[in-house]
């Protein structure tokens, strides 16, 4: 038996979708856990990596979960759109923005332990190009609009599991209201929000979560037809012993630090061919 570091992260929810110049929130954070777990020996342990959320149309999809060796990361939370009477509950990890106008203008509650909530759209139903909220991100809660500007998307959490610090779960932007700016995505996600548009079609639209991380897309602000909300960015699960512990194969390997790491993009399997037992401590048996 060997305990191995970890780092796994879900994917990140899309961002909200616009209609006729209403604004979309921002995507929450796919899920980020890390820590230490325990394998049984030689084996073959399955990894799956999530996707980021992605369809196209009104409702924005969550995020998908991340998992590995019974361990789960669970998908960010989709971006608030201004008429969400009929989608799909907007649950996840972070939660995401709430719209500008309507009823929808709470941001979503985020899960204890992986990730925070999405923060307020604009309020208001007097005005159908308010703008949206941030979704949040597993350090900080995404943001609330300011005064007609998108919100900007909750920070991500810096990690240096592999060597090299890299932010990963950043919350997507709101978009922003007409004629202002989106929020931008949260710290390392890059899930900016959609500028407000203002009377051509294509003005507002958001960034997507940056594929590996995590994060949540931007909210969409096209005005005239359906706008869809930018993709969340894929999740991601790296982990990580010291060199010469394991004779194992799977997912991108590197050494760093007198570590090892296997970086899992896509989902594959992490195989243990043999265990060397001088490298165990108390603490791995």
């Amino acid at each position: 038996m060997a305990n191995i570091n970890y780092l796994i992260v879900g994917g990140g929810g899309q961002g909200g979708c616009s209609n006729g110049g209403t604004s979309g929130a921002g995507g929450g954070a796919g899920g980020l856990i890390t820590g230490l777990t325990s394998l049984s020996g030689v084996g073959i342990y399955p990894v799956v990596v999530g996707l980021g959320g992605q369809v196209n149309g009104y409702l924005s999809a969550n995020g998908d979960p991340s998992t590995f060796n019974g361990l789960t990361a669970l998908g960010g939370g989709r971006g608030r759109y201004y008429n969400d009477t009929f989608a799909p509950v907007p649950t996840g990890a972070s939660g995401g923005g709430g719209a500008g106008w309507t009823g929808f203008n709470i941001g979503d509650s985020g899960t204890i332990g992986q990730g925070t909530n999405g923060g307020t759209g604009y309020p208001s139903t007097s005005n159908p190009t308010g703008p949206s909220g941030g979704g949040g991100g597993s350090l900080t809660n995404g943001l609330a609009y300011s005064g007609f500007d998108g919100g900007a998307g909750g920070s991500g959490t810096l990690s240096s599991i592999t060597g090299t610090p890299t932010y990963y779960a950043a919350g997507g932007g709101g978009a922003g209201g007409n004629p202002s700016t989106g929020g931008v995505g949260g710290l390392g996600g890059n899930g900016i929000g959609g500028n407000g548009g203002t009377s051509t079609i294509g003005t507002g639209v958001g960034a997507p979560g940056v594929a590996n991380t995590g994060s949540g897309g931007g909210g969409n602000a096209i005005v005239g037809g359906v706008g869809v909300g930018a993709y969340g960015g894929s999740g991601i699960v790296i982990l990580s012993y010291t060199t010469g512990l394991l004779n194992a194969t799977g997912g991108i390997i590197t050494t760093s630090g007198g570590n090892t790491i296997h970086t899992f993009l896509t989902s594959s399997n992490f195989t243990i061919l043999g265990v060397n037992s001088n490298f165990l401590t108390m603490f791995d048996n």
